[in-house]
């Protein structure tokens, strides 16, 4: 007798590039029939999930030509084909439509069709979307109770059998024994039948969504449950398999930065392993995606910065196969959303990994739905500008005039941190911004005009900062793993404003002059204690210890040692463990939009020697420190309150996007105007006045990015959008006034270029004086390029750095007759960065002394032919001599506590440094000095020339495109007694 028996495991097994003739899957569902109905308790199939494959209906039936009344096929959606069969052994495409309450064709699309002889087979694609289901032309309806077939399909014909059993599945695993053919997955046909029945053979069939799997023939009843199983081998094949895991819910409704809990429980047992008698039955449950469907209506100007994918904010966790059938938890963060959206959908993705049950590998869980609710809470930022004035997050405002490092912005509960540093006049020359083990630093506080912008600590594996640049570093954008986002921009050369945008997974965890962020005013100005202070004090309390400075190098890098836990989802976990919750990215926030028209910094991947070559950022422990303002706030320079708002004021509403900001709810334009008459007064002039633009635009542009109600793109009206028109006036410093602003770009005038057209090409660049950059000490880097600063710097392929060697010859220098030209690199508008491996390679060992530093003039050209002056680039090894910079000059002097053999530097201590083993030192021996002025007109007349004018040695001149490099002479003076020989170097 014939039992039927169903599971509803999904399995079609796709077979490539085989003659689907012979080589196809079978469909023997009858309730494809078109003579088939939906009944009112049968639940409606569907195509949506089928899998491309070549496909063969049951009793050769095929799709049927005429279209089929809505509720046939078991469906409210029939699909029939249009059009008539191909003839034999020929292959065609054909429209297939899909009938609705609304017509025959609601839906239309293409299949292949191939004609095999005595029957048809089809190419079928899964339905665009449900209800849809293929029909079968009239296929037999199944055989009544007492009636028989091989099939079970008409025709049947009686049989004598007449009873009757409804049979179960049970799985089950047969052993633990990891050596058995049996230890996987198996089910069992039960059926309970009286004892006069039990004497008969049975026929087992098994269907995985009505298609045979396996068939097990004449088997006795006492053999049901070792001949009649249905074990892996027999099912396996079929890999589309829905079988083993169920989510509770799959739609989850959660608050914005919040956890979402999802239960997850197996409906089939695990096979577990029992090895030295330990039984092992988990299995690793991961997250694999969390992807965020952003409806169609996003932000405009966004360089489709809103992702689909997004790293995973939850590890998974170890399933407990001996708690199969019970719930067990995983959580996945909700990222918080910047955006004033309501709401977002994300879609989780579960992934099952095992290294035991095959069954387990690589099986994806169905999609999870989670509605993410955004909490409103109010928009602020911070902002440090000018002079500065400050801006809490909340609105606060004040001014500090101290000098020192200061605490910007902190987090209480993560490694995150904004730094400036205040000079002179109290205005920000130094920022840095730290996320964990990274930091951005932008310093201009050593020399006037000479910026220096470096990043700390970045790489592929943990980049925590993701930075925007524009203008070749004039403004840099930053977006920290919360969310929060830091705007950089360096005004007229001569000073920094800092903006800082909080997140909203940044409430109430905030510190530091920007203040508390709760939305309440009156508690911004709390100290490190948590106690609310007065203005002075406030400022007082968040100046930086040394210990906590981001910008003395060896106080920063023993802070961005401190370990940090940070999961990694696709890490290898040395003890096996995974945390149910865990933060795998440290991502807290949606990927925020891009800004429009910038470029992004990515970690480069450099060499270590490379990496160890940088110019590093060390500041003195007196630039830090904190120091009570003595400038006057009193109104001086014939300025007064009403002559400073005509000018704040004016310069405002001239402005392009005065008018279409003024109209957001969040531009204040009144403390604008405020903060620039404050400027005004501090520093006597109008040197601040163009930040009042600055500070607007950045007000509005803010708005326009986190307000999504400002975002509707309609195209139906030729008036150009808000949006629009901000964006398209965004150009950085309002092109220099030597270009056009077009679409957020700068169209310049002839000879003028750069992302702000500030530079004019027919001018060579003009480089700054040396300084504590110029020197390079062998003993802390490898001393492989020189980078020098200045002005006039923009984006070429022609970038060339001239270098000449100035050479030591006994105890008289001269410049040397050697140069070469090498491809330099645009670091920022204000840098560029030289390699010197080739010309001091050019220099030979009897040439040169390890106690001797060698100088090498450095020049720059934009355009390959026309070149900046030259400055000197000093290499000096640190073990053997000491250059101290002072003025325009250097000093290097040999040190007294070393002695020097074979042109190598020893301890004074060391075994070289014997009597017998030292070489003869040439005296004067204490020590030399190497001075060299810096460019200095009248350096040239000096009285210490005349004394060694014979010792003249005069430099050929060259000249490319009628600019002279300048002519290098030096001299030697002997001093008596024990003080050491100066090298002097002056610039004609």
């Amino acid at each position: 007798m014939e039992q039927k028996i169903f599971m509803l495991l999904a399995c079609i097994n796709v077979i490539h590039g085989q003659d689907p003739c012979t080589s196809h899957q079978q469909l023997n569902d009858a309730t494809r029939s078109v003579n088939h109905t939906l009944g009112s308790s049968e639940t409606e199939q569907c195509d949506r999930l089928i899998t491309e494959n070549w496909y063969r209906f049951l009793g050769d039936g095929n799709i049927p030509t005429k279209c089929p009344p809505v509720l046939q096929c078991g469906s409210t959606g029939p699909i029939w084909i249009n059009g008539s069969f191909p003839v034999l052994n020929n292959e065609v495409m054909m429209t297939v439509c899909q009938a609705g309450f609304l017509g025959c064709c609601e839906f239309t699309w293409q299949i292949r069709v191939r004609h095999c002889g005595s029957f048809t087979v089809f190419r079928l694609t899964p339905t665009p979307a449900c209800p849809g289901r293929y029909c079968i032309d009239g296929p037999p309806g199944t055989c009544q109770p007492g009636w028989g077939s091989e099939t079970g399909f008409e025709p049947c014909k009686p049989i004598n059998i007449t009873f009757v059993v409804t049979p179960s599945v049970q799985p089950y695993i047969p052993t633990y024994d990891p050596t058995s053919l049996y230890n996987q997955l198996a089910f069992e046909c039960k059926a309970n039948m009286q004892s006069s029945y039990q004497s008969f053979v049975f026929d087992i069939r098994w269907t995985i969504d009505n298609t045979v799997v396996a068939v097990k023939s004449q088997i006795a009843y006492s053999s049901l449950k070792t001949n009649g199983t249905l074990q892996r081998i027999d099912w396996d094949q079929h890999r589309n398999k829905k079988i083993g895991m169920r989510v509770q819910a799959t739609t989850i409704n959660v608050q914005s930065g919040q956890s979402a809990v999802i239960n997850i429980k197996s409906t089939v047992p695990i096979a577990c392993r029992t090895i030295l008698g330990s039984t092992r039955c988990n299995f690793r449950m991961e997250l694999f995606s969390f992807a965020d469907q952003f409806q169609p209506n996003e932000q405009r100007h966004c360089n489709k910065s809103l992702a689909n994918q997004i790293k995973p904010s939850a590890c998974g966790l170890e399933f407990d196969g001996l708690k199969w059938n019970q719930y067990q938890q995983v959580s996945v963060s909700a990222l918080a959303d910047q955006t004033s959206r309501p709401s977002y959908r994300a879609l989780v993705k579960l992934r099952a990994i095992s290294g035991g049950d095959t069954l387990w590998a690589n099986y994806f869980l169905p999609d999870i739905t989670v509605n993410v609710f955004s909490i409103r809470r109010p928009t602020g930022y911070c902002s440090s500008a000018t002079d500065p004035t400050i801006r809490t997050v909340d609105g606060q405002r004040f001014t500090s005039l101290a000098t020192g490092e200061f605490v910007l912005y902190k987090l209480r509960n993560k490694p995150i941190e904004v730094h400036t540093i205040q000079g002179k006049r109290g205005i920000n020359c130094a920022v840095a911004v730290r996320a964990a083990s990274e930091v951005f630093i932008v310093y201009g506080c050593g020399n006037t005009n000479k910026w220096i912008v470096r990043r700390i600590n970045c790489n592929e594996q943990s980049e925590y900062l993701k930075i925007f640049d524009r203008s070749y570093g004039r403004y840099f954008q930053i977006f920290l793993p919360s969310g929060t986002q830091v705007s950089i921009s360096i005004r007229r050369n001569s000073w920094l404003n800092v903006y800082v945008h909080p997140s909203f997974t940044d409430w109430a965890q905030t510190e530091g002059l920007c203040g508390l962020y709760n939305g309440i005013r009156n508690d911004d100005f709390t100290d490190r204690n948590g106690n609310i202070v007065g203005t002075t004090n406030f400022i007082r309390s968040w100046g930086v210890q040394q210990s906590e400075s981001l910008f003395i190098a060896k106080i920063r890098n023993e802070i961005l040692k401190t370990p940090f836990f940070y999961c990694s989802c696709n890490a290898n976990v040395s003890n096996g463990d995974i945390s149910e919750t865990a933060d795998c990215s440290w991502e807290e926030s949606l990927p925020s939009c891009k800004p429009f028209n910038w470029g992004e910094k990515k970690c480069l991947i450099r060499g270590k020697r490379e990496t160890e070559d940088d110019l590093e950022i060390d500041v003195p422990e007196e630039l830090i420190t904190f120091e009570e303002s003595t400038l006057s706030i009193d109104w001086k320079n014939g300025w007064n309150e009403t002559i400073a708002r005509q000018r704040c004021e004016s310069t405002l509403q001239r402005s392009h996007i005065y008018n279409e900001c003024s109209s957001l709810q969040n531009v204040e334009n009144e403390n604008t105007v405020a903060a620039c008459i404050m400027d005004i007064r501090v520093s006597g002039s109008d040197l601040f006045l163009s930040d009042v633009t600055d500070r607007m635009k950045s007000e509005c542009i803010s708005e326009l990015r986190y307000n999504a109600s400002l975002w509707n793109n309609d195209t139906e009206t030729s008036e150009p959008s808000l949006i629009d028109v901000v964006y398209d006036n965004d150009c950085p410093n309002d092109c220099s006034s030597a270009g056009n602003c077009t679409k957020g770009k700068c169209v310049c005038q002839p000879l003028y270029t750069g992302d702000d057209c500030s530079v004019n090409t027919d001018v060579p660049p003009v480089l700054y004086d040396m300084s504590e950059e110029s020197l390079c000490d062998l003993s802390k880097r490898p001393c492989t390029s020189t980078s020098v600063f200045g002005e006039g710097f923009y984006a070429s392929a022609n970038i060339k750095c001239k270098l000449q060697q100035a050479m030591l010859t006994g105890s008289t220098i001269t410049s040397g007759n050697t140069s070469i030209i090498e491809t330099g690199n645009l670091e920022t508008f204000g840098e560029v960065k030289c390699p010197i491996t080739g010309i001091q390679n050019r220099r030979t060992k009897a040439t040169t002394d390890g106690s001797d530093p060698d100088v090498i003039l450095v020049s720059v050209s934009m355009d390959g032919f026309t070149f900046s002056s030259s400055v000197p680039a000093v290499i000096f090894n640190s073990s053997c001599s000491s250059c101290v910079i002072s003025g325009n000059s250097v000093t290097c002097d040999i040190r007294g506590d070393i002695c020097i053999k074979d042109g190598e530097c020893f301890d004074i201590t060391h075994v070289n440094c014997a009597t017998s083993n030292i070489s003869p030192v040439k005296q004067p021996d204490a020590s030399k000095s190497l001075i060299i002025g810096i460019v200095v007109g009248s350096v040239c007349v000096l009285a210490i020339l005349i004394m060694v004018i014979i010792k003249i040695y005069n430099h050929k001149r060259h000249c490319v495109k009628n600019v002279d490099e300048p002519s290098f002479s030096m001299g030697v003076t002997t001093v008596n007694g024990s003080a050491p020989v100066s090298h002097i170097a002056t610039y004609q």
